[in-house]
């Protein structure tokens, strides 16, 4: 009986992800969230060009990682943000213009981004790349860890990289392509889907 037990408890670690499969799986999703990034970057007035996406999505992805690694963590960082955040209100006039400086921002932003507007500029514009490769890359990150799929990857890739080719804007897109293909690899060949039949 305890023969069959420890047995048991053998296979539960084997099943475990191991520290390998976790950077595989964050390295794929970083890169077809590069990718996705590049072509969303061209659809706007403005483009902030790769080396920002770049930077925003690896920070995005380290940070996300941390946190859901430990319950605790994300209660520590929010706790300390939320505590900044109405320090500085408080006490630092320049800190609580930035604040209405930003709340003028997002009504320009579900606004349609309008001309007239001040943010209708290159700092309104990076702004909102910015909120939107960090959403992207949340979002990228909890498909990618929740259905931990070689399949939904590929199919995921292959579909951003036929929306590449419908967005017509193939030229500055082509950057978006070595991202989207490589980013299939590196999750298809983790050890987690050895077994897994793949073309």
């Amino acid at each position: 009986m305890m023969k069959f037990s420890l047995k048991g408890l053998k296979r539960e670690k084997r099943q475990k992800e191991t520290f390998l499969e976790f950077i595989a799986s964050l390295l794929s999703c970083w890169l077809i969230t590069i990718g996705t990034c590049i072509i969303l970057d061209n659809f706007f007035y403005m483009q902030i060009g790769v080396k920002p996406i770049i930077l925003q999505t690896l920070f995005t992805m380290v940070f996300v990682a941390l946190i859901t690694r430990r319950w605790w963590i994300p209660l520590i960082v929010i706790g300390a943000l939320t505590s900044l955040i109405l320090f500085g209100a408080l006490t630092n006039d320049i800190f609580a213009y930035l604040l209405r400086g930003l709340g003028d921002f997002f009504k320009w932003w579900f606004s349609m981004l309008p001309y007239e507007s001040y943010w209708h500029s290159i700092i309104g514009f990076t702004l909102v790349h910015t909120f939107i490769n960090i959403g992207v890359t949340i979002l990228f990150f909890a498909i990618t860890r929740i259905t931990k799929s070689p399949w939904f990857v590929v199919i995921l890739s292959l579909g951003v990289l036929v929306c590449t080719y419908v967005t017509g804007f193939i030229n500055y897109n082509l950057l978006a392509i070595p991202f989207l293909v490589v980013g299939i690899f590196p999750f298809v060949a983790s050890t987690k889907f050895r077994n897994k039949s793949l073309p």
